[in-house]
């Protein structure tokens, strides 16, 4: 999730305006969940902080602190003694549908919440027969089924002796997958999931942006200039000022006190957060601004994840179209890695700056605190 994970933790990199975490734990909510134990690293306060000043309503959370992260059976090893009987775990960085949680958490036994394969493989692929496991592959080479782990799970405590006999991985982690291997002779479960994200590249946000801007209402509580036109559905914070000559077309989330127009153009699937400032004449297209973030007047930002802070000079354009229209490239921490979208612009870390008239082509990352220079391309 470079760049936008040197500044946080990966479940609080926020999209539609709410950390990840913040989405997961709303959904368990709906589904009926009234305690939840977060595993937290050692650096928890951001986690803390946030969820203090915003309480999720009927939710009572508590806190462990895995000092040293050595994989998800370790991390699940943490929470041993706090759940009395059958238990749901959960990754933190996924989105999940309310129902899909209830279906799990009334699965007899125990069981994980499965998700048909659409792309690459990114994690463990699994088989089962009529709904029982028969074995799990993490991360294999090529697909060895049309289903993987969502990593939700629905447990015993008896899983936590388990936990303490799992060896340590090539990888040097102790990972959930080898333990879930001691529950297939029991009768592990397969649960399908209607509806499961996993965010693990930068550029999932988009997608995972996309689909929760789906249920999104329209709301105004800003103040709205004549000659401002919103169309479909479009939400407003408190606060915010949407200026003369602003085109909005939904779906559209604005946080509060910002500062939007005049003469913009904001076209569907974008999130704008708290405090952010849209110029004269910008354009923003499917994009999400974090809180905070400025786009200076006469810009383009299409297919793009700006993150908090970050500050875009006059002129400043983003690509986000190969001229031959193939998929698109991304060289993450110095791997090639192809996205295989057709359109992505640029994504950019809190906190960097760019001059005047600066150029970002397709796929350019951005790290925290960059200063670009005025007038340049940036690949």
């Amino acid at each position: 999730m470079h760049p936008f994970t040197g500044t946080r933790p990966k479940p609080m990199v926020p999209v539609a305006n709410r950390p990840l975490l913040e989405h997961l734990l709303h959904s368990l909510r709906k589904a009926g969940v009234r305690r939840a134990l977060l595993v937290v690293p050692r650096d928890h306060r951001p986690i803390r902080d946030h969820f203090q000043n915003n309480p999720i309503s009927g939710l009572r959370l508590h806190y462990r602190t895995e000092t040293r992260p050595r994989g998800t059976a370790h991390a699940l090893g943490v929470a041993e003694g706090w759940p009395h009987g059958d238990f749901l775990a959960l990754n933190g960085d996924i989105l999940l549908d309310p129902g899909d949680i209830r279906r799990l958490a009334h699965a007899p036994g125990e069981a994980l919440l499965i998700s048909r394969l659409q792309g690459p493989v990114r994690g463990g692929c699994v088989v089962h027969r009529a709904g029982r496991v028969q074995r799990i592959v993490e991360k294999p080479r090529t697909p060895v089924s049309p289903w993987v782990n969502t990593g939700a799970y629905r447990l015993r405590e008896s899983i936590f002796p388990e936990i303490a006999r799992t060896p340590l991985s090539p990888r040097g982690e102790y990972e959930f997958t080898t333990t879930l291997e001691h529950l297939i002779p029991r009768g592990l479960r397969a649960i399908e999931a209607r509806t499961w994200m996993d965010v693990s590249y930068p550029w999932d946000l988009l997608e995972a942006n996309r689909r929760l801007l789906g249920d999104l209402r329209r709301h105004t509580g800003g103040n709205m200039e004549a000659g401002a036109v919103l169309r479909g559905p479009v939400e407003v914070g408190r606060g915010t000022r949407v200026r003369r000559g602003a085109y909005i077309e939904g779906p559209v989330l604005i946080g509060r006190d910002c500062d939007i127009g005049p003469n913009c153009y904001i076209r569907p699937h974008t999130s704008i957060g708290d405090g952010c400032r849209v110029g004269h004449a910008v354009e923003v297209k499917n994009s999400i601004l974090m809180e905070g973030a400025h786009v200076g007047h006469l810009s383009y930002v299409g297919d793009s994840v700006l993150g908090s802070g970050v500050n875009f000079g006059a002129g400043t354009t983003v690509a986000n179209l190969r001229l031959d229209m193939g998929p698109i490239p991304v060289t993450l921490r110095g791997k090639r890695i192809d996205t295989g979208l057709r359109k992505l612009g640029a994504l950019v870390g809190d906190g960097a700056h760019t001059g005047i008239h600066t150029l970002l082509n397709v796929g350019a990352i951005v790290p925290p605190g960059a200063r670009l220079l005025p007038g340049r391309l940036y690949r």
